[in-house]
Formats: structure tokens, sequence, C-alpha cells
């Protein structure tokens, strides 16, 4: 038997169909958004940049208000440098999702790298009281603390994040740094090497271990770094640092010859990570003699703040600035910072 329908329920039934095609197109076009974000992250972590960062520009221009393509996107930003871009990116993000905590982490992480230590602090507390239980959040605060030189309390987080997580080797260094920093040198020399047991290919704990000048290696941290620096799977961060390391090593064990071979390794691992052009920078520097002359500064002598306070030494790499400084800071009244990079930051701006 056939039943025919009234023309009422006819109606409801194509509406019904007609918004089931459109749910499964919508989810169709959901899953694609999805697996082109996916891509893109992929290709984020893959460390190619230019192309994760075309996916998410065009992805954007169809959907503007996606929060997931607004971060990462921001990220790469992060990534290459361009945290004025990353800034607003993520302000924007946060205007359309003000809970995405992953965000907002960003957001804290890009206001600390531009020097906004109290802004980044603001937004840091405010996701420590939203996910008290993210270590991602607490690891961060002690990071911007460190840069305001609240060294009791970078600890105390530090020891908080270590305290639920002990084998965690890179949380073990930072804390390592601070207590070098505030001269705890013992406890310090204590995080680094738990840091070792945690993950032994981290090169960066030994060379912190090396960096701290008196510190003598034993044989047995020897042959590990001269084992690590043969892998040749080692990532080439840690590479360069097992190299300075162990060149630091030999060194003083007054083993010059091989010494210096290890100094030339880890300088060329290093140059091939920095980016560093010597024609282009010195093409800047003539650029700057060029255009600074006495002439140009002298109609500059009325500019600035009158105020005698601020101290700047300003010299060439290795020309002792730091022995100044050191010099300076050792006066009752003078209070020494660190390398700031404000003036940097103005030109970068500028240009």
């Amino acid at each position: 038997r056939v039943a025919v329908a009234p023309p009422d329920l006819d109606e409801a039934t194509e509406r019904r169909e007609e918004e089931s095609r459109q749910a499964y197109q919508n989810q169709l076009l959901s899953l694609g958004k999805q697996r082109l974000i996916i891509q893109a992250f992929e290709l984020f972590e893959e460390g190619k940049l230019g192309a994760a960062e075309g996916i998410c520009r065009e992805f954007l221009t169809r959907y503007p208000t996606d929060v997931n393509a607004i971060r990462l996107l921001a990220e790469v930003g992060l990534k290459l440098g361009r945290f004025n871009d990353a800034a607003t990116l993520l302000e924007r993000c946060l205007e359309f999702a003000p809970d995405f905590h992953l965000a907002r982490n960003s957001y804290a992480n890009v206001l600390g790298k531009m020097h906004q230590f109290p802004a980044a602090l603001r937004e840091v507390t405010r996701l420590e009281q939203a996910e008290p239980h993210n270590l991602a959040h607490t690891v961060l605060a002690a990071s911007i603390l460190v840069n305001v030189g609240d060294y009791d309390g970078a600890i105390s987080r530090y020891e908080n994040v270590l305290a639920r997580a002990p084998d965690h080797a890179r949380v073990r260094m930072s804390l390592g740094h601070v207590l070098k920093t505030v001269g705890r040198q013992e406890e310090s020399i204590a995080a680094y090497r738990r840091a070792i047991r945690a993950e032994s290919t981290l090169g960066e704990a030994y060379w912190s271990l090396a960096n701290l000048k008196t510190f003598k290696f034993d044989p047995a941290e020897i042959l590990a770094m001269r084992r690590n620096v043969e892998k040749k799977e080692l990532d080439a961060g840690d590479a360069f640092h097992f190299c300075f390391a162990l060149a630091k090593a030999l060194e003083d064990a007054g083993q010059y010859d091989e010494s210096f071979e290890y100094y030339a390794a880890g300088n060329e691992l290093k140059a091939k990570l920095s980016g560093y052009d010597a024609d282009e920078n010195h093409a800047r520097i003539e650029h700057i003699r060029e255009h600074c002359t006495r002439d140009f500064l002298q109609q500059l002598t009325d500019r600035g703040d009158p105020a005698p306070d601020p101290i700047f030494i300003v010299g060439l790499p290795r020309s002792g600035s730091t022995l100044l400084e050191q010099i300076l800071a050792s006066h009752s009244l003078v209070e020494g910072t660190m390398e700031l990079p404000y003036i940097g930051q103005f030109a970068q701006r500028l240009g």
C-alpha cells in the first residue's frame, strides 16, 4: 500500500530534508575548516612558518572570526619576532573569545617579549585564577617575574611546578638559572645536574654549569658530553651547547688544541642558527656612521630628558661594557639592571 501524506506534512518533510542537507553541508565545511587548521598547525610545528602563515591568512579571508586561526597566525608572528603584529592578533582573538585561555597565555607571553611586564602579569594572574592547575600558566608567570626582578616569586612558582612535575628538565634548568642569579650557587649546580638526569641530551644544562666559570666537570660528565656531541640525531641547539661546554671543560684541563676544535665546531653550528649576516651588519653600521655625524648630533643637544639619573653604557660586543656596569653597580648609590632591549625595540618599530 502507498500512503499519500497530506500537503502540510510534505512541506514539513521537505523542510526537514533541507535542514538535514544544510546541517550535513555545515558539518563537512566544519571538518574542512578543521583539516585546514590542523594542516597549518602541522606546518608550524615543522618550522614551515611561511606555509603555515599563508594558510592562516587565506583561511581568515573567508572566516575572519575563527579564533583558532587567529591564534595560530599570532604564534607564527611570535616565532618570527613580529611581536606587535602578534599582540594585535591576540587582542582581537580575545575580543571574540575572552575565555580562550590558550590565546590569553600566548598574549601574556607576547607582552613579556615586548617587555610590557605589568600588563603581562595582569594577564597571567587572570589565567592562574581561572586555571590554577595549569602548569603552563605558572611557568609563564615565573619567567615574567624573573624579568621584573622578583626572584623569590619566580623560585616559589618553579618549585610549585616541580613539586607536581619533578622530572621537567627545562623547568628544573630555569630554576637553576634563578638560583644562580641570587647567589645560591650550590643549589643552582644541583638543579642543573638534576635537569641533566631528567634529560641527558639537554646541552644547555651542561653549558649552564660551564658558564658558572668556577665549576669543574667530573670525568663522568666529560665522558657523557663526548658521547652526546657525537649523536647525529641531536638537536642543533643542544649540539652547540655541548660543544661549548665540552670546550670549556677541556680548556680547564689544559687540553687546548682539542678545546679549540670544539669551540670552532660550536661556533659553526651557532652561526647556522643565528641568521647573522656580516655584510648586512657592516652595511647597517656604515649607514649609521654616514647619518649620525657630529653636526647632526650637535643639533640634538637640547633634546631628551635632562635628568642625570640614568647611566647608559654603550659599546661594541666583548669591549668590556659588562665589566664597566659591574664596577659602577658596586657603588652604593648605583643599581645595575641588565642589557635592556628598549633602544633596539624603538629602532625596530621606527624601521
